[in-house]
């Protein structure tokens, strides 16, 4: 037996360096991807003083995949200079748009808007289109694009603006509760802009979205619900808190940063929320096989390490499918490693007292 769990145990440490060897090999070349391809156009290419404006465009790599979460800068300039400068994200099909209102009595002439797309891995991409502010227009489309876009423009559905904490929102009571805005603020402006990460995102979000609204409307109305909630949310927003500050040590590379500090978040909750649940099973049926749950436990670190391997070299490819099943992978492992570890260690203390 103690042969089997020494082989077992070796079989780990082995993938362990492996893994961190393969990372640090694929971190320069994930650094150096391609440009982004942006394409910008405005809903109509004159308007009246007063009107609404809508500029709209797609990100997509190299081989004109959707590019999701990447921030889209939009600068406006007029006869009289900076009109608008505004920020936005693409959406999960690539797409992206904002509307402005002109000014009443806006300078005359023809405006130049000037948008650039960038993202953690790769090169900003740039492009421009112009529009006309005059007494009198007509209705037709600007389709001016910039060098730097190669591909066609294809019709796309608005992108919505970004999703709300629903659950969050409803337990804590405000969209600006500092709670809610540490939950909003980390997945805005540092899990979406990257690439692991908004592909994570987009499978989250048709998971989360599709229960939160009805879960979300309960907690709402009732208050004995609403502070329970909080309690179980605690933890959440302390874990986010260290891993926000993780990201933040990393933030050298965004791809590492988001990964290294998405394996933390993942595995702290499932040591949270599934550990004490491990805890009872683990107490329930201690006559059972340890052996077994040491290679179960072994087998899902094993999973965890190809995964994360095969984050990069996704990136690498620019192979979105596959950086979607290995983020979620990676996290899902984490997850479950962390609610294993906490009996794992519990049993070692008590062990050693």
């Amino acid at each position: 037996m103690c042969r089997q769990q020494v082989g077992w145990l070796i079989l780990p440490r082995k993938a362990t360096l492996v893994a961190i060897l393969a990372v640090f090999l694929l971190i320069p070349l994930v650094s150096s991807q391609s440009t982004l391809v942006v394409t910008v156009m405005s809903n109509k290419s004159q308007y009246l003083p007063g009107e609404a404006v809508t500029i709209l465009g797609r990100v997509t790599d190299g081989q004109n995949n959707p590019m999701m979460g990447v921030i889209i800068s939009i600068e406006v300039d007029g006869p009289a200079g900076a009109l608008e400068v505004k920020s936005t994200y693409s959406d999960s099909s690539g797409a992206y748009s904002d509307t402005f209102t002109l000014p009443q009595s806006p300078a005359l002439g023809q405006y130049t808007v000037f948008v650039s797309a960038s993202r953690a891995g790769f090169n900003n991409g740039q492009a421009q289109t112009k529009f006309s502010v005059g007494t009198q227009t007509t209705s037709s489309l600007s389709t001016s694009t910039a060098p730097t876009s190669s591909s066609r423009m294809t019709t796309s559905s608005t992108p919505s603006p970004p999703s709300k904490c629903l659950i969050a929102t409803a337990t804590f009571g405000s969209e600006l509760a500092p709670e809610v805005a540490l939950l909003r603020n980390f997945r805005d402006a540092e899990i979406l802009p990257t690439a692991a990460g908004s592909s994570f995102m987009m499978a989250f979000n048709a998971f989360y979205y599709s229960f939160s609204p009805q879960v979300a409307s309960y907690i709402s109305s009732h208050d004995y619900i609403r502070a329970g909630m909080r309690v179980v949310l605690y933890p959440v927003i302390g874990i986010l808190y260290i891993t926000n500050r993780l990201f933040t040590i990393l933030s050298f590379n965004m791809e590492l940063a988001v990964t290294a500090s998405g394996i933390f978040a993942a595995f702290a909750l499932g040591a949270v929320y599934l550990g004490p649940i491990a805890m009872i099973a683990s107490r329930l049926f201690r006559n059972r096989n340890i052996s077994t749950n040491i290679r179960v436990a072994q087998l899902i670190l094993v999973c965890c390490l190809v995964s994360i391997v095969g984050i990069f070299l996704a990136e690498l490819i620019h192979q979105n499918t596959i950086l979607l099943a290995t983020t979620i992978a990676t996290v899902l492992g984490s997850v479950a490693l962390g609610g294993c570890a906490v009996p794992y260690l519990t049993r070692t203390l008590h062990t050693k007292t």
